[in-house]
């Protein structure tokens, strides 16, 4: 907007510049893959479907969130929508048990498909720091 934005100009000027998001468009779109095999059973269900809750909890009204469970296959369990829908959201996050066997290929094709049908941002992804460490055991 000319530069003009933050300045003292702006503050004397009867104009806003800055450029409002449109409504349609999420900040963030996240989707949360989630391990229900038959490994995943007590604690550890437990702790990965807390876990989702709380990120839901956390994400602004103009975000948007899916959730999909996988063991041998990928299932859909909140489909991509609004962080407004929260209370429906933290239901279905509820239900799923452990059962069946792991491929999380499948999955994380789900969750690409999901996060593609949606207006938010690209970002490029950012490698985590410990890539290479060896994931903790529950």
């Amino acid at each position: 907007l000319g530069g003009w934005q933050g300045t003292r100009m702006e503050r004397l000027l009867p104009v806003r510049m800055d450029s409002e998001r449109r409504r349609d468009q999420p900040s963030l779109a996240l989707a949360l893959v989630i391990d229900r095999s038959g490994s995943m059973n007590g604690v550890k269900m437990e702790l990965a479907k807390e876990a989702a809750k709380a990120t839901a909890e956390l994400l602004s009204g103009d975000d948007y969130i899916s959730v999909i469970g996988f063991d041998s296959r990928p299932e859909r369990v909140v489909r991509m929508q609004s962080a407004r829908n929260r209370v429906r959201i933290l239901r279905d996050i509820g239900p799923p048990t452990p059962r069946g066997g792991t491929a999380i290929l499948p999955a994380l094709d789900t969750a690409s498909q999901h996060l593609a049908c949606t207006r938010a941002p690209r970002h490029p992804a950012t490698p985590h720091p410990h890539r290479h460490a060896p994931a903790p055991r529950l």
